[in-house]
């Protein structure tokens, strides 16, 4: 309640007594000291209607606009003066309440001035402190929102009905969200695909409120397929509070590493078992030779001399596959396979032009469906040819050699698996499968007609960016 004061004045607007006043004015003879215009109309409508309300006035002490009211009771007028007419209407009956309504000279008990000028200091003070909590609480919102809108995490506030509240714009880039989504259902915007399956994931916490933070699989609005972690807090009675991350390159990162070290754990198994078993060949013989059958036990020996050498060579683009970082960028391919070709010494063709995400280590998938078709499968020609399909670009490895029997494609891109008398480690294909899948692709085989066999290699398309 804003009451500015209320005093009692004679018909001349002389104050006899001051009830209460919050302008800071404290030596105050006439009301002409208080509220600026013509006092004397306002005396004189209480006196002749015995209440007048709402009348406009302006306070003398800064100009501000008010509204007055008067009450005549026995030649004295009570004079109220507040921001409001309600405010007037409310005060005057708490007056009314405590039996001052009669305004004669001798009916003001000092107690009943005492009690008002009380209540008014308490209704006061109750503004400044609501004044105050106010400016926490604009404060702590303000901070709030510094908070959310600077963090990394997304975070989404439910009501009772699972439905949107407030939503940082963290939440919305995560989510793919380009529209206002306040009110919207929360299954709408936040779409769960799949929870983790792992044993500690979204239970509750040790205290029974929060949920312990759980791996999922998001689809974005835009279609992406995200895996986060998010964590539910109740908030109030009925509400709730989501809490999540975009973990996916991390996802990335940690089976990037575990292709890495299943690279490594093959190149350990070969250099330990293939290559062992080779130099163990080539020692033998060796120690077994004698002038009379030198040459033949040689050439045995330099045969799996050659067998090892080309299984340490294996290893070095292997090497090359492992230490690449994972960090994809755009090559193309039309280059990779000139550079590739001009190793060999045969005919060749290609068509189309295109480039793709890859790294280093696609030097030695080319290099490795070439030398097969040549080593295993006899071919004098090789053509290539690229094409674009719905974002990504195919390339077909086609060489016109012997082909491979329909039995063993399934078995084809096995680690270990090999046929032929040609055949080593059987790492080749297995690999060349690895790092494709490693770039987001993939790689298959089928017939070419008339005869040899046709590889075709899955890549995705660099992300173009308009100028």
């Amino acid at each position: 309640m804003s009451i500015h004061f209320s005093a009692v004045c004679d018909r001349s607007g002389n104050i006899v007594h001051v009830v209460f006043i919050s302008l800071g004015q404290k030596m105050v003879r006439k009301l002409g000291d208080l509220i600026s215009g013509d006092v004397s109309e306002i005396i004189e409508r209480a006196r002749f209607e015995g209440a007048v309300f709402g009348m406009e006035r302006k306070l003398t002490l800064n100009g501000n606009p008010c509204k007055i009211a008067g009450v005549y009771d026995r030649d004295h007028t009570l004079i109220i003066c507040a921001d409001s007419s309600k405010e007037i209407t409310d005060y005057y009956s708490i007056l009314k309440g405590m039996g001052s309504s009669d305004l004669g000279d001798d009916s003001f008990d000092q107690g009943i001035y005492d009690q008002i000028t009380s209540l008014n200091n308490e209704l006061i003070n109750a503004q400044r402190e609501l004044a105050k909590i106010n400016s926490r609480y604009s404060r702590d919102i303000e901070r709030l929102g510094l908070t959310l809108a600077n963090i990394g995490s997304g975070v989404i506030v439910l009501d009772g009905d699972s439905k949107i509240e407030l939503i940082n714009e963290a939440a919305k880039t995560i989510l793919g969200a380009d529209k206002n989504v306040i009110g919207s259902p929360c299954e709408d915007i936040y779409r769960i695909l799949s929870d983790d399956v792992s044993s500690d994931s979204g239970k509750k916490s040790s205290d029974g409120g929060s949920i312990m933070p759980a791996r999922k699989k998001l689809k974005t609005l835009d279609g992406k397929e995200l895996y986060i972690i998010d964590s539910i807090n109740p908030l109030g009675t009925d509400g709730k509070v989501i809490a999540f991350q975009d973990i996916t390159p991390l996802e990335e990162l940690q089976d990037n590493l575990w292709r890495s070290n299943e690279l490594l754990r093959l190149m350990s198994k070969v250099i330990r078992h293939d290559v062992l078993n080779h130099l163990t060949v080539v020692n033998g013989y060796i120690q077994i030779a004698d002038p009379e059958s030198e040459s033949k036990i040689l050439n045995k020996a330099m045969t799996a001399a050659v067998k090892a050498e080309e299984i340490i060579r294996q290893m070095k683009e292997m090497e090359g596959m492992v230490m690449s970082k994972g960090e994809l960028k755009s090559y193309n391919l039309r280059e990779i396979v000139t550079k590739v070709m001009e190793g060999h010494a045969l005919d060749w063709s290609i068509e189309g032009d295109s480039s793709v995400l890859a790294d280093p280590a696609v030097y030695s998938v080319l290099e490795n469906l070439v030398s097969n078709a040549i080593r295993h499968g006899g071919t004098d020609r090789m053509d290539f040819n690229i094409s674009a399909d719905n974002g990504h670009v195919i390339l077909k490895v086609i060489d016109q050699g012997t082909g491979i029997p329909d039995s063993i494609k399934g078995r084809l891109f096995q680690e270990g698996f090999s046929f032929g008398n040609a055949a080593n480690t059987g790492l080749g294909l297995y690999l060349a499968r690895m790092v494709t899948l490693r770039y987001g692709g993939d790689i298959s085989v089928e017939d070419n007609k008339p005869h040899g066999a046709v590889f075709i290699l899955r890549f995705r398309a660099p992300i173009q960016i308009s100028p």
